[in-house]
This record gives C-alpha cells, sequence and structure tokens, in this order.
C-alpha cells in the first residue's frame, strides 16, 4: 500500500465489547504494510486478540513510510499490542488521542522486516499511554532511530512507564517534557542514549521495584529540572533518579519526597558523568539557603573494608568525603603523582598502602584509586574537576 488517508473511522467496536463481556472479536485491527504516506484523523480501534493497530514500513534503507495519526483517536482494549511498529517506519507521528487497556501500549520491534529499525516516532503532547497492563512504551534491542516525546504522557501502566532496551550507535530516545505517573515500576527505564527535559517522573514504583528515572545502561543527560518526586518502594527502587550502569551527565533536576531518597548510584567511582565524560554524578542548585552551587552529596559510592576503587581516566582534583567520621579531604592527581592539599579531619592520606583507620589515594601504574584501610564499610561522597583526559 502506497498512501492511505482514513477520517472518522472506526474498526472494531468498543459498545460491542461492552455487550460480549469484553470479549475481542477481531485478530488485528488495523494493518498497513509498505506504505509510503498514511494520514488518520479521528480514527479509532478498538478489540483486537493480538494488535489493535500494526504498521510494517517499506525494506531497508527504504525513504517514506510515514503515518500521521491525529483528531483524538482511541486505540483501546488490545489483547497484545495497542500499537505495534513492526520494522521499517520512517516518521511516524502520533500527534493526539491514546492507547490504553492493551498488554503494552506502544511496542517497537523488526518483527516483520528485519534489519530495518524504526528511523523516526514521535509522540506528541496531546497523545496518551494509559492503563496497559504491562508497559506503556517498550523499545526492543536495536528497533529504535529517533524517538521523540513531547509533553506525552505515560501513566498507570502494570510495569515501567517507557522501557528503552539499549539501540544501535546513532540512535536517541529524547524527553521534553515528557511525563510518566502512577506506574507500576519506573516511570522510565533506559539502556540506550537518553535525554531528558524537564517533564515529570512522579509516584512510579507502585506494584514493583520503581524509581522515576532508571537509567541501567547506555549514556544519559538529564536536565531542565524535571519534576522526579514520591516515587515509590514497593518491592525497592523508591528514588527519584537511579543509576545501574552507563554513563550519566546530571543538570538540574528536583528530587524531593522520594521513599529511599533522590539519587542512587550503583556504578563505581567514575562511572556516572559530570559535565564530561567519566566523572561523578552531580546536582546543581542555586539554593541561597544552602550556599552551595554544586552539590554531589547524593552520589554516595559505598566501598568495603579491604576494596579498592578506580577513579575514572584524568588528571585535576578532587574532592572525597566518607561517612564514618565526617572527614573531607582534596587531592591533585596528575602525572602519576597524588598530592594531599588538605583535608577536614585526619582519615585521608596519600598512599598506596594506607595504615589502619586511613583511606588512601595513590596511583597504581595504571589508574588512580582509593583504598580503604579505614577498618569498616564507609559511603564515600566524590566531586572532581578534571583537567586533562589523560592520567
Amino acid at each position: 500500500m502506497r498512501n492511505l488517508g482514513l477520517w472518522s473511522v472506526n474498526v472494531g467496536s468498543k459498545a460491542e465489547l461492552t455487550a460480549d463481556r469484553g470479549k475481542p472479536r477481531l485478530y488485528n485491527g488495523l494493518v498497513v504494510q509498505g506504505f509510503d504516506n498514511v494520514g488518520l484523523h479521528g480514527t479509532n480501534i478498538s478489540g483486537a486478540v493480538n494488535d489493535c493497530f500494526q504498521l510494517s514500513g517499506m525494506d531497508a534503507g527504504a525513504f517514506g513510510s510515514e503515518m500521521t495519526w491525529d483528531g483524538g483517536g482511541q486505540i483501546v482494549q488490545c489483547g497484545h499490542f495497542g500499537v505495534h511498529l513492526t520494522g521499517g517506519t520512517g516518521g511516524v507521528k502520533f500527534m493526539s488521542g491514546g492507547v490504553s487497556l492493551a498488554s503494552f501500549g506502544v511496542w517497537f520491534s523488526t518483527d516483520l522486516d528485519r534489519g530495518a529499525i524504526n528511523r523516526e516516532t514521535y509522540l506528541g503532547a496531546e497523545f496518551s499511554v494509559d492503563s496497559n497492563s504491562n508497559k506503556g512504551v517498550f523499545a526492543d534491542a536495536n528497533t529504535l532511530g529517533f524517538l521523540f516525546c513531547e509533553g506525552c504522557w505515560s501513566a498507570s501502566n502494570g510495569s515501567a512507564g517507557f522501557d528503552i532496551r539499549a539501540q544501535s550507535p546513532g540512535s536517541l530516545a529524547r524527553f521534553v517534557g515528557a511525563h510518566s505517573y502512577n506506574n507500576g515500576g519506573d516511570g522510565l527505564v533506559s539502556l540506550a542514549h537518553t535525554k531528558v527535559t524537564g517533564g515529570s517522573f512522579i509516584e512510579n514504583g507502585r506494584t514493583t521495584s520503581g524509581n522515576g528515572i532508571n537509567i541501567a545502561g547506555g549514556s544519559a543527560v538529564i536536565d531542565g529540572s524535571p519534576f522526579l518526586a514520591r516515587n515509590k518502594a514497593s518491592k525497592g527502587g523508591g528514588y527519584g533518579i537511579a543509576v545501574h550502569g552507563g554513563s550519566v551527565i546530571l543538570g538540574s533536576y528536583d528530587a524531593s519526597a522520594n521513599a529511599s531518597g533522590p539519587l542512587y548510584t550503583g556504578v563505581p567511582l567514575g562511572r556516572s558523568t559530570m559535565g564530561s565524560p567519566q566523572a561523578p554524578a552531580f546536582h546543581a542548585t542555586n539554593d541561597a539557603a544552602s550556599g552551595w552551587s554544586v552539590d554531589a552529596s547524593t552520589a554516595g559510592t559505598p566501598i568495603a573494608q579491604g576494596a579498592t576503587l578506580a577513579i575514572a581516566p584524568g588528571s585535576g582534583k578532587i574532592l572525597l568525603s566518607e561517612d564514618r567520621t565526617g572527614a573531607t579531604a582534596e587531592f591533585l592527581l596528575g602525572g602519576g603523582q597524588v598530592a594531599l592539599v588538605g583535608q577536614a579531619g585526619s582519615t585521608f592520606v596519600a598512599s598506596d598502602k594506607p595504615p589502619p583507620g586511613k583511606i588512601g589515594v595513590f596511583w597504581n601504574g595504571t589508574s588512580y584509586s582509593v583504598g580503604n584501610n579505614s577498618g569498616a564499610r564507609v559511603t564515600l561522597g566524590f566531586a572532581g574537576v578534571r583537567v586533562r583526559a589523560s592520567n
């Protein structure tokens, strides 16, 4: 099919679903394959056993395969996927309306066009993904080129609001003013290259381990003061932002009143990023009451007695603190040398063999590292300014 336009067309019937006690009579609702340009205005699709709306583009490398959905049309009561982008689609735009009461709201795959990713997908400010029994928006691995969610809404889904798996190099999932609310799991979980600007990720973790934003891999930039509040800890989680892998640049954000805290980082020192690749996470603030212009206090990293942590490559200045005595120290790192500038307390030393009760910073011939001989497990606070990428 090359071109298709539908206005105010209903596929399936919500009335029949109600009358027949919710038993769908269709296998698939609307299936469009090998298309060039499709426009659907005010179209409603309901009651399919499998996919309510299934789109398959042209072969890999082809242009076209564009679709626009607007006019407030609803996709409702789908046994499998509400919207299934099966590969090879181009400029697909969901401007308004929504998808609800499916197993998965929007699913990205290459099931019907192997090797052909879904190149560009736009979810607009008047489009909602609501009350699906599993995930709201799910992108399987290597199925996306560019996903742009501008003000879209993913709420009250059984698991994650948005779940973006690892994607091909050059792909990007961009969230601008997006909202993810009251989902069973994470508001957003990402293993891809992701950028979040503004929006809100609140009251997630309703039934399973959930956070506002969960970075599980890949890379992410979070800025524009997104609101990350009141996320719950039903079975773990409960943070505004949780970093379990990958690298993250954190700008300004508001992560108040979460069940477990504003920020969790479970990666080694230097795996999250501060302003440039491979430096720890930080929270920039202009809070006049505190007087701190940069706050790294929520990015603590635990280190067991006898363990060491490698600091990311580079030369510059670092600040370290430990929660056992509250000591804080400043070190200069460069040219394979470590210099202790000064400290408040007496815990830290510049040594690869710190004496009992001490924590040492040292060069091991490959990287700068921190070694714990304090006699107990401690949580290290870390902030750094890197002036050269090499050691």
